[in-house]
């Protein structure tokens, strides 16, 4: 599981305890409006949709709508911004990531930064920054979850001691406390017997989310001792190492990772398309090439071909050659051996079919569906009404033109054209050379043309020919990601490569014989034929072959052996090269608006590398792995003390500042905010 889906599993298992009402009507009367208990009014939902509303360009889906309408997936949208601007995500523990969660919604996230920063003994300021998290993180967390605790029982008492209307709620807020520090102790299970069974199911889903993180920290197993050949820790790591695979395997629904369209570089997930599109095996193939650390550049690109065995005085050809590269440029298997390199073959393999008109045994007729024999669809003999013109053709199927669209980083595929070129091979001193079919009356070129035009039609009849255009939008992609550096781990990439074993290098050659008309040239026996043919005879019927009865029977033969018959061998090679040289952007004129429903799903790309941070366990964020980051945000040098996020060259004025003796960076907005921040630190309540 990647670290964006535990950390969305996270939060959906924590927000319905950090929305739990306490004290009956208290919240009610407060919030007469609220939907599904999401503790939210009309003028803080409002605000929100604006902020959306300016960061998405005013996007439909973010239309300022009435509170009580809205759905259980806007709610979970809300406050998933909330855990996120907050930086929820950035505190590695469960209890600690609720117990500050529930004050951030309940009692507002200012007061939230100071009760943590109270219970972890850092400065005051109303800020959960970086300095602050490191802290919290590094802490035993048992004992900073009752600092927690403490910390905000005082300010609660302060609070009431302030303003004295605030008693009233110090039984809601003692059960709360309760139930907090219930739930931590006993790992969130087993907490109330009078829960409804959602909630059940609820609490046993956290747990099963805190024993994947502790899985997740590799620990060696102690070693049997009457074991006799106890395991190495490489053995274990590798065996775990497996079984993740394994389990990623089995658990990944591949019927979503087959629809992939695009990919969003800075999230690093991949866009989905609403049915069948690239599939992610096939990209994985194609990345494994880009990606491959034994691979020069050079030759990093896939193409395939179907090559004949080329022997010294042989009359015609008898084998051909599966020819994939880049393997066979460094003559080993990188895509040889998968379905990737299936689907190329029989594509091509197909497509030399019906440019013969014959089966592979080269007599029986190739049968086209009616509908497109209908639209001109024939061999390419027949174009020629059944004349040769040269006895060697090479078809390619290649891409005519891609067009994509890249907008805010997201890079999406919209349609890929396929077309057929004719090129004519030649063979001169055991070389084969190609030369471009040109000549609109040449029989090869005016095959290709039609099956460029039916292309689409071809896919209904034939869903290899649709694979195959998959393919190409995978080689599109791939080369795009990996010139944008979107990050990839190698060894999961090749985890999700299908492999097709037991798959023939060399086949019988395609071919098609045609007799022509006798030709009314006579064939004589030599005197040599009529010696021998003289000697089986005799020996056939017995008699001796003395040179007298040889004599007698060569006299007997008649000079003619017969008449010379014309037969020609037609052959159809080539292969596919899925490589575009027409890429074309397609330009965006005007902003449309999304349609609620209708927006782009996005899904995490499952090989990409997670890296953990070098002061921490926790993972390094995806856009700091993109940018060659190899800590997370929290202890970066160049990350903002604030936000957390990267500062780069392309901020402007980015601004300095020595905290404690230790020198921060800030992004220009964020450093204002924060002086304002400080500025009434005056205000806040201390306790």
């Amino acid at each position: 599981m990647g670290f964006d889906q535990q950390l969305m599993e996270r939060f959906q298992l924590l927000l319905p305890y950090v929305l739990e009402l306490e004290g009956g009507q208290v919240y009610i009367q407060e919030y007469p409006n609220l939907k599904d208990n999401s503790r939210l009014n009309q003028d803080q939902y409002n605000e929100w949709l604006n902020k959306k509303q300016q960061k998405n360009q005013n996007n439909s889906k973010y239309q300022i709508r009435d509170v009580s309408l809205i759905t259980k997936e806007d709610i979970q949208e809300y406050y998933y911004d909330i855990f996120l601007q907050h930086k929820c995500d950035k505190i590695v523990d469960l209890g600690t990531c609720y117990q500050y969660f529930d004050m951030v919604i309940n009692i507002g996230p200012q007061n939230a930064a100071l009760i943590m920063q109270k219970a972890c003994n850092s400065s005051l300021d109303g800020v959960l920054n970086k300095n602050t998290i490191s802290i919290v993180n590094n802490m035993e967390q048992n004992k900073l979850q009752k600092s927690i605790i403490e910390a905000r029982k005082k300010q609660f008492q302060k609070f009431c001691d302030v303003k004295v209307f605030c008693k009233k709620f110090e039984r809601d807020f003692n059960n709360r406390i309760n139930k907090i520090q219930e739930r931590i102790l006993k790992g969130f299970q087993n907490i109330d017997k009078t829960k409804s069974g959602s909630n059940n199911q609820q609490e046993v889903a956290i747990k099963n989310i805190q024993n994947k993180e502790m899985k997740s920290k590799l620990i060696q197993p102690k070693v049997n001792q009457s074991q006799k050949s106890p395991m190495s820790q490489k053995q274990v790591i590798d065996k775990l190492q497996q079984n993740q695979i394994e389990k990623i395997q089995k658990d990944m629904n591949i019927q979503i990772f087959n629809k992939i369209k695009g990919v969003n570089k800075v999230t690093s997930q991949f866009i989905l398309d609403k049915s069948e599109n690239i599939h992610l095996s096939d990209l994985a193939t194609v990345l494994s090439v880009y990606n491959d650390p034994n691979l020069d550049d050079q030759y990093k690109g896939i193409c395939f071909s179907l090559d004949p065995i080329v022997l010294p005085n042989q009359e015609e050809f008898k084998q051909q050659e599966k020819v994939c590269w880049p393997d066979k440029f460094v003559n080993r298997n990188i895509i040889q051996d998968t379905e990737f390199a299936q689907i190329l073959f029989e594509a091509d393999y197909l497509l030399k079919l019906m440019s013969l008109g014959v089966q592979d045994d080269g007599k029986t007729p190739f049968v086209y569906p009616k509908e497109l024999s209908d639209k001109g669809l024939k061999s390419c003999i027949a174009f020629g009404k059944g004349q040769f013109t040269r006895l060697f053709y090479r078809f390619w199927l290649v891409p005519e033109s891609c067009i994509y669209k890249l907008e805010d980083n997201k890079y999406i595929l919209n349609d890929l054209k396929i077309m057929c070129q004719a090129r004519q091979i030649e063979r001169v001193n055991s070389q084969l050379k190609d030369k471009d079919a040109q000549d609109i009356n040449d029989i090869s070129y005016q095959f290709a043309q039609k099956i460029s035009e039916l292309y689409d039609e071809l896919s209904k009849h034939y869903p290899i020919f649709k694979r195959l255009q998959q393919l190409f939008k995978a080689v599109a992609l791939g080369k795009w990601m990996y010139q944008n550096k979107v990050k990839v781990d190698y060894q999961k990439l090749q985890a999700q490569i299908i492999k097709v074993k037991n798959q023939q290098k060399l086949i019988p050659i395609l071919k098609f014989e045609q007799n022509g008309d006798e030709v009314k040239i006579p064939v004589n026996f030599t005197q040599a034929e009529k010696i021998q043919k003289a000697k089986d005879y005799l020996i056939e019927k017995g008699h001796a072959t003395t040179q007298n009865l040889i004599d007698q029977v060569v006299q007997q033969i008649p000079d003619l052996k017969g008449y010379q018959i014309q037969k020609q061998m037609f052959y159809t090679m080539g292969g596919i090269d899925p490589n575009c040289q027409n890429m074309i952007e397609q330009k965006i004129m005007k902003e449309k608006e999304v349609e609620k429903g209708n927006e782009d799903e996005e899904i995490e790309i499952p090989f990409f590398p997670c890296i953990k941070c070098k002061e921490c366990q926790r993972m390094v964020e995806k856009q700091l792995i993109n940018l060659d980051q190899n800590k997370c945000s929290i202890h970066n040098d160049f990350t903002c003390f604030l936000c957390l996020e990267l500062v780069t060259n392309e901020d402007k004025e980015p601004r300095c500042c020595v905290i404690n003796k230790f020198k921060y960076i800030f992004h220009k907005e964020c450093s204002e905010e924060y002086e304002t921040i400080l500025n009434k630190k005056k205000d806040l309540i201390d306790f």
